[in-house]
């Protein structure tokens, strides 16, 4: 009876053949003809630095995701998974709206996306709101602002549509990079929303059409690089119709709209290539992990044969990065001092947020001296004060944005109107009986209210700030400082 045998190579034939698969795995090619990319990406996370309560579409309960440690470690474990090569990118509105984003304009985000490893950003339309709210006009603060935030970073922040004064990339970012993973090179280019152009803190800037631009750019990009990636601002229907109009891009990967794509969508651009496209929502309460396969035609030509892209979580059992953690804590550390203890309130949403919006109409009123403070029922508020310790953090995660108060002198009729327009307005104080009402607000409830006072004062008075001092006052912890806000 005779004995099969598997047949015997030479080693050095097994030797080769491994090192060929370690290149494969390692983002190379096979003789030149495969190419495993991971973009590992987040979009809109908005200054999200810490975690918190979040209710997903079609849940029914709030629950806590989020943090910027919490999401690069989620973001490593998803790069060191990859099957080939991969990179960490973001495609915009990083820290505008955030807790800190008013009191260190993005500095905060960028020692964190440093840390992070984060290789490419992409510029969002709110990046140019560095100032806003009581600031929106100051355009000059509001570009140095951006530049400053693009300085700090040790990537490159890529927008291929706006340009300064002097006919330059705004902001020192650049139009597009070209990134060599082995031999293959992938041309990273970025576009942002249109609309960006109509903000007073761009005044002085152009900001083009991110389709004709693209339509321009990419054919250039083509003949520096093997595969065109686009990191885009400018929302899910746009990317959709920068896919239908500008022909070459192999991948889009957005932000915007905050769209949550759970898998990769696929439409077919003009040229007949099929082009995923991939959003991971927004706040950072997911991170997106998009895998492209590409293969090299006969005549060397690449193009994506096959894409996946799925969202994760990120949920509390993920551990935080420590490098992250420290470059955030000399920031985080003054505004998470307790300044109250708050109680009674329980869980409800809509109970926490009137009870919030009663102690910043309060807060306004105590501030200003007014006769009456009022809001709608959570007019411009971004979260609500929860029952326990409150922080500097969470006053400024409420309201982010440094809006002012405001007085107005005004009548018994046209606050009778103001009820009739918002019937769940919260008040403070009292109407006077006879003759004019003092009437405290934010600075823009004048014109969001329609209300047409007899006479207006700007107070100078932060928002926030009021809200610090009213509840130390209010809601002490023993051992606080009576004054912890600057």
């Amino acid at each position: 009876m005779s004995t099969l045998r598997a047949p015997r190579f030479p080693r050095r034939l097994l030797f080769a053949a491994a090192l060929l698969w370690a290149v494969v795995l390692a983002g190379g090619s096979a003789l030149g003809q495969q190419f495993a990319l991971r973009i590992v990406h987040t979009n809109d996370v908005h200054g999200h630095l810490l975690p918190f309560r979040y209710t997903f579409q079609g849940e029914k309960a709030p629950v806590l995701v989020g943090g910027a440690a919490r999401r690069v470690a989620l973001a490593r474990r998803l790069l060191k998974q990859a099957p080939g090569a991969s990179i960490l990118v973001d495609c915009g509105d990083a820290f505008t709206r955030g807790p800190l984003a008013t009191t260190h304009m993005g500095q905060a985000e960028a020692a964190a996306m440093n840390a992070a490893g984060y290789e490419l950003g992409s510029v969002g339309n709110n990046e140019f709101k560095a100032r806003d709210a009581a600031d929106a006009e100051d355009a000059p603060g509001a570009q140095a602002a951006l530049t400053r935030f693009v300085g700090a970073s040790r990537f490159p922040w890529l927008c291929a549509n706006a340009t300064d004064g002097a006919g330059k990339p705004a902001a020192g970012a650049v139009p597009y990079v070209v990134h060599r993973f082995g031999d293959v090179r992938v041309a990273f280019f970025g576009i942002t929303a249109p609309r960006s152009a109509n903000y007073p803190q761009t005044r002085g800037w152009t900001i083009t059409d991110p389709i004709a631009r693209a339509r321009e750019l990419v054919p250039q990009l083509r003949k520096q690089a093997d595969l065109v990636i686009a990191l885009t601002h400018i929302g899910y229907e746009s990317d959709r119709a920068l896919i239908a109009g500008a022909p070459g891009i192999d991948a889009v990967v957005g932000g915007d709209s905050h769209t949550f794509l759970p898998n990769a969508e696929q439409m077919a651009g003009p040229d007949g290539r099929m082009v995923p496209l991939a959003q991971a929502g927004e706040f950072g309460v997911c991170v997106g992990a998009l895998d492209l396969v590409c293969r090299r035609d006969p005549t060397g030509v690449w193009s994506v044969a096959s894409a996946t892209g799925k969202l994760h979580r990120v949920t509390p059992d993920v551990p935080e990065d420590p490098a992250v953690a420290g470059a955030l804590r000399p920031f985080l550390a003054p505004f998470l001092k307790p300044i109250a203890r708050l109680g009674g309130c329980g869980a409800d949403e809509k109970a926490l947020e009137r009870r919030t919006t009663r102690i910043f109409v309060a807060a306004m009123r105590r501030a200003s001296g007014a006769d009456l403070a009022l809001s709608p029922l959570g007019f411009g508020l971004h979260g609500a004060l929860r029952d326990g310790p409150v922080t500097r953090y969470d006053v400024y995660s409420a309201q982010p944005y440094h809006n002012t108060i405001v007085t107005v002198a005004t009548t018994a009729e046209a606050l009778r109107r103001l009820r009739d327009f918002a019937p769940d307005v919260v008040t403070d104080g009292a109407a006077r009986a006879t003759g004019e009402t003092r009437l405290a607000m934010m600075d823009y409830a004048v014109s969001e209210l329609g209300i047409k006072p007899l006479r207006l004062r700007k107070s100078g008075i932060d928002v926030r700030t009021a809200v610090v001092d009213y509840l130390t006052q209010t809601a002490p912890i023993r051992g606080a400082a009576r004054r912890t806000s600057h």
